[in-house]
């Protein structure tokens, strides 16, 4: 993989254009093919040096966010408070988006509002 990428970085350094795209397997494409039958010659041999082992950063942030997200959530269901509130945002990730953020007078004005009949 990381003798590919050097590859590819120095043609396009020699303006040359490369495009990668999908090939459906197993047509009869003789680079396919091949490709196929380096990469099943290539797999088994755990000698070999691993040429691609970091992970991007972004998937990194999705990962940590995704995580914080759902601990937050169960925190939110399991919290006692703010029961009105949860009522109208089940999920915690819909009262985040608001651009409002209420102050404890604020609350305290919209729950009383919630609560008085009409």
């Amino acid at each position: 993989m990381e003798e590919i990428r050097k590859r590819v970085f120095i043609l396009e350094r020699l303006n040359w254009t490369i495009e990668f795209s999908w090939v459906k397997t197993h047509t009869g494409i003789y680079g396919n093919e091949l490709a196929d039958r380096l990469a099943k010659d290539a797999a088994p041999n755990r000698d070999r040096p691993i040429a691609f082992n970091r992970i991007p950063k972004s998937t990194l942030y999705s990962e940590i966010e995704e995580e914080a997200s759902q601990k937050l959530q169960k925190e939110w269901e399991n919290c006692t408070k703010a029961v009105i509130t949860k009522q109208y945002f089940p999920h915690v990730q819909d009262r985040l988006k608001l651009k409002h953020k209420p102050s404890s007078r604020s609350s305290g004005v919209l729950n009383q509002s919630l609560l008085t009949p009409i």
